[in-house]
């Protein structure tokens, strides 16, 4: 019963999001007008018709989820969303962990990291756009039940 509820709880999450998607990303697709670019980014698109996402097998839902060649969630869609409307072609990259993405992201050998958090260290090798969403964590229990509350590890929270 509790794993029949969970899968129709995350079948809900994932319907409002894709609504959510389409409000966010139809505007933008059915504008015909140009894309507001510089020279120096046509420039570089220009000489770089294709880009590199770096994955790794995930379940972060609902903003991305990799299992072997299937990616998918919001950044993913945002990210077919945003090559399509630049006219450029984007390949997928699989390592191992997540660790070795961020190397490779480093290294060159990927254009792409998706669901990335700012940090000090990254910003060495790293360029960052302005946040898209924001994915506050929480911890959620039954009224009841007051172990979050009793671990001392978790004051403050």
């Amino acid at each position: 019963m509790r794993q029949s509820c969970r899968v129709q709880m995350r079948s809900l999450l994932r319907a409002v999001v894709l609504c959510l998607a389409m409000v966010l990303v139809l505007p933008v697709s059915a504008q015909n007008e140009a894309l507001p670019l510089s020279p120096q980014q046509r420039a570089w698109l220009k000489a770089h018709p294709t880009v590199t996402v770096g994955l790794y097998d995930n379940v972060w839902l609902p903003f991305e989820r990799v299992r072997g060649e299937q990616v998918e969630g919001l950044s993913y869609d945002y990210l077919i969303e945003a090559t399509n409307q630049l006219g450029i072609t984007l390949i997928t990259r699989h390592y191992a962990s997540w660790g070795d993405v961020l190397q490779a992201a480093c290294a060159g050998e990927v254009d792409i990291v998706m669901d990335i958090a700012l940090t000090a260290e990254r910003t060495r090798c790293l360029v960052f756009t302005r946040p898209y969403g924001e994915a506050p964590v929480a911890l959620v229990s039954r009224l009841q039940d007051g172990r979050a509350a009793r671990d001392a590890e978790l004051t403050g929270l």
